[in-house]
């Protein structure tokens, strides 16, 4: 084993942790069985896991934006009798009071203005379809005239295609009149100095 190690120290922050987390606990809390206390940790859990569903946006159920007693028993292997306002008063009060504010929460989204065309009044829908239109009329434009210097290239490309194979031709034929030029001249000059 390591010199160096020391249990104390290595165990200390998560000692702290773990009592930090029990001094935020409220009385009831601490008072109560080890049940309470995983039912409070999971109802805090599920609050939080719904609040980020919320957040997100979409379409949620009225149970999945809500903490349901039954639920969170069964989620922590606990039978839903257990959360009963007899038995766990003080939590049945803590789910009431995060489905309120969950529910307060999904009040606020829902009446957010979205971004988009809805909430948008006549005259400013008309104004951004006049928008768009202009952005659509630029955009065909752009793609008509890439769309054009794309085929130009290509046709060019081809006529130079063509027209460097048909130079290439010329100038073999070229090369062989001159040399039947030259092979010309030089049967003229030998029928020439024949007949001097």
């Amino acid at each position: 084993m390591c010199a160096d190690f020391d249990l104390s120290t290595f165990a200390k922050p998560v000692i702290d942790k773990i009592e930090q987390r029990t001094n935020d606990l409220p009385l009831w809390v601490l008072k109560g069985a080890e049940s309470t206390k995983l039912l409070y940790h999971a109802v805090l859990e599920k609050k939080i896991l719904i609040e980020a569903k919320i957040n997100q946006g979409g379409v949620l159920l009225l149970n999945e934006r809500r903490i349901v007693n039954r639920q969170i028993a069964i989620e922590n292997h606990f039978d839903p009798s257990l959360i009963t306002k007899r038995r766990q008063h003080d939590l049945i009060s803590l789910i009431v009071e995060c489905n309120r504010q969950l529910e307060e929460l999904w009040e606020k989204r829902r009446k957010r203005p979205k971004s988009g065309i809805k909430g948008l009044s006549r005259s400013q829908l008309e104004s951004e379809i006049k928008i768009l239109r202009i952005k659509n009329a630029e955009l065909e434009e752009s793609f008509c005239r890439d769309s054009i210097q794309v085929a130009l290239k290509g046709c060019f490309m081809e006529d130079r295609l063509s027209l460097s194979s048909r130079i290439a031709d010329l100038e073999v034929e070229l090369e062989s009149k001159q040399q039947t030029i030259v092979n010309l001249r030089t049967e003229l000059r030998k029928h020439q100095v024949k007949s001097v």
